[in-house]
């Protein structure tokens, strides 16, 4: 008897920790799906290419391009944005035709007009944090991104508003830069060929430019 209920014990006891190992396999593997999901996201933001340079951003789709409503707008913003040097981020590329900016965004808060340049800079402030301005003729030419912080947008190399200077030039340490230092508090760092442009106020971030490479 004695015996008999020790082997149903031991059974029992099997059944328990396989159940167990199987457990702890599903969580692992739920860990290796999220996992492998996080690096094929990362991976898609990037052309080919762009696994060997900072210019990459992943090409929104049609729907993605479908007019933004202010509430769109702020369910856009509520993610973030990864900004490519010399490309710019989902929804707005250096080289798209100006009126799909329009189309894309919506009415600009203004609309400045360079007659002598004949260029359009085209202003959006989605929250009190945050101005994009989009400039161009007939396409977009560079994109201006400006905001004392907050995470709506980050470069490719993790840089984001109010990272100091220090931090910024080591991010994009493998790169040629320039720096500029203008009077008072201001001064910036600049990639021309990569195509981004960091400046700053009191050595804190607080404007991102991304244009062609040059």
């Amino acid at each position: 008897m004695k015996n008999a209920a020790a082997a149903a014990a031991q059974t029992q006891l099997a059944q328990l920790v396989k159940s167990v190992k199987s457990a702890k396999w599903q969580m692992r593997y739920s860990q290796i799906v999220i996992a492998l999901m996080l690096s094929l996201s990362a991976w898609a933001l990037s052309t080919p290419a762009a696994h060997t340079q900072e210019n990459s951003a992943d090409k929104p789709s049609q729907a993605e391009r479908q007019g933004l409503t202010k509430d769109a707008l702020l369910t856009y913003l509520a993610s973030i944005k990864i900004v490519a040097a010399g490309v710019g981020f989902i929804n707005a590329q250096i080289g798209d035709p100006m009126n799909s900016i329009l189309t894309t965004w919506g009415k600009p808060q203004k609309t400045r007009k360079n007659k002598l340049t004949r260029t359009v800079k085209l202003l959006y402030q989605p929250d009190p944090n945050t101005t994009i301005i989009f400039s161009g003729k007939d396409k977009l030419q560079t994109i201006t991104i400006s905001g004392k912080s907050g995470e709506f947008f980050k470069t490719r190399r993790g840089v984001t508003m109010g990272m100091s200077s220090a931090e910024v030039a080591r991010l994009y340490s493998r790169y040629q830069f320039k720096s500029t230092r203008i009077p008072f508090t201001k001064s910036q760092i600049e990639y021309p060929k990569i195509g981004i442009n960091f400046h700053f106020d009191d050595k804190k971030l607080v404007s991102i430019v991304v244009y062609a490479p040059k």
